[in-house]
Order: structure tokens, then sequence, then C-alpha cells
């Protein structure tokens, strides 16, 4: 536990007085009111998109992960199907034709 409360909403000042937001959890580029407000603050070219990728322990092999990649520009929930079919390490064709 960190002596910080407020999980994922916290806020505290670092060693420099700066102060730190974690805000929030996710945020995905597909609400509307969002993407408004960092254009509307002037800090939409600031932004650090990451990859939209899962991660998953593997059970079968304890220690081992697999990531299910989510392609750019592919509507939802075709993306999530191609990154379902993507992965090759965790879901056999089988299990895939099954879902």
């Amino acid at each position: 536990a960190r002596d910080v409360i407020g999980g994922k909403v916290s806020a505290w000042q670092d060693a420099d007085g700066d102060t730190i937001e974690t805000g929030l959890h996710i945020f995905f580029g597909a609400y509307p009111n969002m993407m408004n407000l960092f254009q509307e603050l002037g800090i939409e070219d600031r932004l650090q998109w990451k990859a939209h990728r899962m991660t998953f322990a593997m059970p079968q092999l304890p220690g081992e992960f697999t990531s299910f990649d989510f392609p750019d520009g592919v509507p939802a929930p075709l993306n999530m199907a191609a990154a379902i079919l993507g992965n090759t390490e965790m879901l056999s064709l089988l299990d895939k034709v099954r879902m």
C-alpha cells in the first residue's frame, strides 16, 4: 500500500513540489467529450497514446505472458476479433472457433 490515499485518482506533490495526479485509469480515443476537452485546452498534441494491447499470464506456462494486440483503425468489436485471431500463444484455433 502507498502512503497516499485516493487510489486511481490520487494526487500528491513530489520532491520538487510538482503536483502529480494519477488521473484516469484508462480512457479511449472513442470518448468524444474527452477528445473535445483536450482540443479545447490545446493539449491534444501532448497526449502520449499507447498501443491498445491486453496482456495476460498464461496459466499453462507460469511466469510467461502473451498479448492480444488490437489493430489501429479497425472499429470495435472487429478490432477485438482481430486481436483474438492474431494471438497464437494462448488460444488454439479450436478455442477461437468456439468463441
